[in-house]
């Protein structure tokens, strides 16, 4: 329901709205803008709690999607059946078991969708060129993180 297209311009606009000099007063600056110009005529009181408002909005961007998102799909599944959880337009986190899961090595062999059983042969096969492919995605995923956090220290 929230298209990825929308959550990104939010998110992106509300980037850039975090760091404005919208409520700057007129005085300040050498060339006001016309919405520097705007907001200069409302008092200082109503021009602080604007910024703060946006600020607020833009540094906590993500939850908001995420608190708006959840509004939509709470209003659209209005009408779902109680008993069955995959009744509906989402399919949103059913019941989660409170127990620690046991420990025991993972299976070396499962069913296919057909039924058919695969053995781990038949797994690594499947995965194919996918052995070597995501290791090294999960490396460059990796580095990239520590590359965004040595940019900020």
């Amino acid at each position: 329901m929230c298209s990825t297209h929308g959550r990104y311009t939010f998110l992106i606009l509300f980037q850039y709205m975090k760091n404005n000099t919208w409520f700057e007063s007129v005085e300040d600056v050498e060339r006001p803008t016309v919405v520097q110009r705007v907001f200069n005529k409302f008092s200082p009181m109503v021009r602080r709690v604007l910024s703060k408002t946006i600020w607020l909005l833009s540094t906590a961007r993500n939850a908001v999607v995420v608190v708006i998102c959840i509004g939509i799909a709470m209003a659209v599944e209005d009408n779902k059946i109680p008993d069955d959880p995959r009744d509906g337009t989402f399919v949103l986190t059913g019941d989660i078991d409170g127990d620690v899961p046991p420990f025991e090595p993972p299976p070396f062999s499962t069913n296919s969708t057909s039924g058919e059983a695969v053995d781990f042969m038949g797994m690594l096969q499947e995965l194919n060129t996918g052995l070597i492919i995501l290791p090294l995605i999960a490396i460059l995923e990796n580095v990239a993180i520590a590359k965004s956090f040595c940019k900020r220290a």
